[in-house]
């Protein structure tokens, strides 16, 4: 599907998406690009048949001017988004995040739980790059571990060779394999 934004940009590759529930099959069907982003909701469709264009029209452009003021108020641009993670959130949690859609900073709870995602682990950098470091030495601790383990291996298959040689009845050095 290919739409038309007020501003005149034309998104390609939008494709609708069934939202939950999934049993209600005309409600809450989110129109997502090849971004992967969500550039509207349609939360029922009896509601299109009722809209006029020029309403239409008025509420995306309301949009177009909510998503420009977004994108100033917070660096000006979003990161590619291409990974998907799903997580449970307690009701609190929730309509915090409904409430950053509410106020028209993000249009989407994908995009408010993206963002504060983003802000935590700003918040928690120092924390990371500590905890990168111990994984690092954790990571040369195991190749060390695995180089003494070979190293054993390869020490004791050296020692079983060897008595394996040792002579016996008299001098005849035999193998254990006859």
């Amino acid at each position: 599907m290919v739409i038309q934004l007020p501003d005149g940009s034309i998104r390609t590759k939008v494709e609708p998406v069934y939202a939950f529930p999934v049993s209600e099959t005309s409600r809450y069907i989110s129109l997502i690009d090849e971004e992967p982003d969500e550039i509207g909701i349609i939360e029922d469709m009896k509601q299109i048949g009722d809209l006029t264009m020029s309403e239409f029209d008025a509420g995306q452009q309301g949009k177009a001017h909510r998503e420009r003021r977004r994108k100033q108020r917070h660096g000006g641009g979003e990161r590619k988004r291409d990974n998907v993670v799903m997580v449970r959130v307690d009701e609190g949690d929730l309509n915090r995040i409904e409430e950053l859609v509410d106020s028209g900073q993000f249009n989407s709870r994908s995009e408010a739980t993206a963002f504060l995602i983003g802000e935590g682990i700003k918040s928690k950098q120092q924390m990371f790059d500590k905890m990168a470091e111990k994984i690092s030495q954790i990571q040369n601790l195991r190749t060390e571990l695995e180089v003494m383990i070979a190293e054993d291996a390869k020490s004791s298959e050296l020692v079983g060779q060897a008595s394996d040689e040792i002579p016996v009845n008299g001098g005849e050095s035999q193998c254990e394999s006859q």
